[in-house]
């Protein structure tokens, strides 16, 4: 009350104004999904180093079997030189003893696109490919690299995520689902659709990490399972598998570094001149 008992209005009025412009602002997005849409554009056409980190949960694991060799949560590196196209992809320095890791390379030669494969065996690595035509690296096993349908999710610590589908092929291991012996060789490939998380850095504007979904997978491998160890119809077999929660679970993180930094790759003379001896 002002000094003669008039009430003051208008500064509340203003105030709650004020206010009501903020409040709109907390929960906008940092980022557009076309301004993200360029951000993964650069990425594409840029330089940069790579760590992949898979996470497995399987519930139907037999904890007495013991795998061989290396296995896929081992954590793998790569690198990638746009132009002309180059890519590396291995596994991280301290697996690549274990029987079974291997190393792949793109390289373009005479501007063709070229695809080798060292594996380690037991006598050795040992290239299984070599100078095979072919299309762009591994990286794009993992997530579109060509024009992804970004989806704003949310804002995480710093980060802007936007979310895209991702049609891939998964391979399906019977023997690991039913335990029948006949099933040993039985792995037929899959299509299904993953889920891919974008990470844009707010500050940096850069694509810093990406983090894959596979649970479509997963209920495809418990619908599988259920129709050959519970004998359920197709139809009861996928209506299951879409409510339960006991499903292999698969979490793949790829985070990204020295964008546009000095990132090399040694491609190995012999895949160079093709002099590189294979096993086939």
């Amino acid at each position: 009350m002002r000094k003669g008992g008039k009430p003051v209005k208008r500064k509340v009025v203003f105030l709650s104004a004020t206010v009501l412009l903020l409040l709109p602002a907390c929960g906008r997005e940092t980022m557009t999904e076309e301004e993200a849409g360029e951000v993964v554009e650069e990425f594409n056409n840029g330089d940069f180093r790579y760590s992949i980190k898979t996470e497995i949960e399987d519930p139907y694991e037999d904890p007495d079997v013991t795998s061989v060799g290396i296995g896929p949560e081992a954590p793998m590196e790569g690198a990638v030189i746009h132009s002309p196209y180059t890519e590396y992809l291995g596994w991280a320095e301290e697996e690549r003893d274990q029987q079974g890791a291997s190393e792949m390379f793109w390289y373009t030669v005479d501007g063709q696109l070229k695809y080798a494969m060292r594996i380690n065996l037991t006598d050795g690595p040992q290239w299984m490919i070599a100078g095979v035509d072919t299309d762009r690296g591994g990286l794009d096993d993992y997530m579109d690299r060509s024009d992804p349908e970004l989806i704003y999710d949310r804002e995480e610590d710093g980060y802007t995520v936007f979310t895209a589908p991702f049609e891939t092929q998964g391979q399906v291991s019977m023997y690991s689902l039913t335990g029948d012996e006949e099933d040993a060789e039985n792995n037929p490939m899959l299509p299904y659709t993953c889920t891919v998380e974008y990470y844009i850095n707010n500050d940096s504007r850069t694509l810093d990490r990406v983090v894959i979904d596979r649970e479509e997978f997963g209920r495809i491998c418990e619908k599988l399972r259920l129709m050959e160890v519970e004998g359920l119809s197709e139809e009861e077999a996928k209506a299951q598998a879409e409510e339960t929660e006991d499903i292999i679970r698969m979490t793949t993180t790829i985070e990204f570094t020295d964008f546009n930094g000095d990132v090399q790759i040694d491609v190995p003379e012999e895949l160079l001149d093709g002099t590189a001896d294979t096993l086939q």
